[in-house]
């Protein structure tokens, strides 16, 4: 018979109590983070993503003159 058999070595279950509740997210905090997320990536690909591509740190003409260099 080993340790957690006799009971004196508790289990993953029983260690795991953290005293936070139940747990879980509120369905309308849910839809806020969500919300905000595809807003995020929608404004990221329609505003930042173009202008980074046309006037990031490297222009097309400049890496051109680097490789020939």
């Amino acid at each position: 018979m080993n340790e957690s058999e006799m009971g004196t070595v508790p289990t993953d279950a029983e260690a795991a109590k953290l005293g936070f509740g139940t747990g879980g997210v509120p369905w309308f905090l849910m839809m806020l983070y969500l919300g905000f997320l595809v807003f995020f990536v929608w404004y990221v690909l329609e505003y930042q993503l173009p202008e980074f591509l046309d006037h990031g740190p490297v222009t097309p003409a400049a890496a051109n003159e680097a490789a020939l260099k």
